[in-house]
């Protein structure tokens, strides 16, 4: 999950240059790193035991995590916005391109977080509440029924950003396809296209705009 966002955000924020810096073995340690951590805090987790220590440290990490993704999404809105104020004054069709681009950018990710903030939310209020009345956990049904929630709240995220954004099929496929030279040229030069509506404007090229149209009037 996390994976999929910082990529997502770090492609807003930097565009191509962001593509061209990062490469696969720089993914793969990011990967790395995130699911050490996540064993070294399961790992805490079976330390602390799962009554009450252990539950209160699943609850805190699931919080921060939950206020850091909805940070980070908020970040991509404003990106979106302070994006669409840059290319406002590049003409009409161009302008109206690009924000309807950022529309349906802001829809997808509501679209895909959506269910996983459910899902999180979900889980967080399981672990209040077996938290607060620890005798429900004798009962597995309640364990199993969390464990199911948590799953499904890891997988759901990843699977919907590959469903929803062709960049991160693309993504997917270039992590899996390793063999076909050509198929993989086909597929970086159609993710360089992707990315050019998040290109960063060229500020120059819109003060000489500005100026001849005054020239003009």
């Amino acid at each position: 999950i996390t994976v999929f966002s910082v990529d997502r955000l770090l492609n807003l924020e930097f565009a191509m240059k962001y593509q061209i810096c990062v490469t696969k073995t720089k993914m793969i340690c990011i990967c790395c790193c995130l699911w050490v951590f996540s064993i070294g805090s399961a790992s805490l987790m079976q330390y602390l035991g799962p009554d009450t220590d252990g539950r209160l440290f699943k609850i805190i990490l699931r919080s921060v995590f939950l206020f850091t993704f909805s940070l980070a999404n908020m970040k991509v809105f404003r990106i979106s916005q302070k994006h669409n104020r840059n290319v406002s004054d590049l003409n009409s069709m161009t302008a109206s391109r690009i924000f309807m681009n950022q529309v349906v950018l802001a829809r997808k990710v509501i679209f895909i977080t959506g269910p996983h903030f459910i899902l999180f939310l979900l889980c967080i209020g399981m672990d209040i509440t077996l938290y607060c009345k620890p005798e429900m956990l004798q009962e597995y049904v309640w364990e199993l029924f969390l464990v199911f929630i948590n799953i499904a709240s890891s997988l759901i995220t990843p699977l919907m950003y590959i469903w929803r954004f062709r960049e991160c099929q693309i993504q997917f496929l270039l992590l899996a396809c390793v063999c076909n030279s050509k198929y993989w040229e086909k597929l970086l030069a159609e993710r360089n296209r992707l990315y050019e509506p998040f290109l960063e404007p060229d500020f120059e090229q819109i003060t000489r705009m500005k100026n001849r149209m005054k020239r003009e009037i």
